[in-house]
């Protein structure tokens, strides 16, 4: 779980260790029926795109800042561990498998997003 849900949930309050993967993700989607989506007008499909894409980015800077404050209050009761080597390198091989898996040109989009 992310650092929210540790503080949120008062796991700070009762277990003492708390490893750290950054193994973890969670999208929210915006999705559309197909059918529905290829009726709009394109200036439509556009600006519905465009506002998702500026959400997300607005949803990821603010959900970063909230995870360093909850961590923050998380590492004042707790003995925080973060994974290194060979954790990067089982990840590193984890990404490269689902680049393979949805192609590299929409693994290249979605990486772009979220590292902004």
């Amino acid at each position: 779980s992310g650092s929210q849900s540790i503080i949120k949930r008062k796991w700070n309050e009762t277990c003492k260790y708390l490893t750290v993967t950054g193994g973890s993700y969670s999208p929210w989607l915006v999705t559309a029926d197909l059918k529905f989506w290829n009726k709009l007008p394109e200036d439509i499909q556009k600006a519905v795109s465009e506002a998702a894409a500026e959400i997300s980015l607005a949803t990821l800077k603010r959900a970063g800042a909230e995870d360093a404050k909850a961590m923050a209050e998380a590492e004042k009761t707790m003995e925080v561990y973060r994974l290194t080597e060979p954790w990067a390198e089982a990840k590193q091989a984890s990404l490269e498998a689902w680049k393979k898996r949805i192609g590299a040109k929409e693994a290249d989009k979605i990486l772009k997003l979220i590292n902004k």
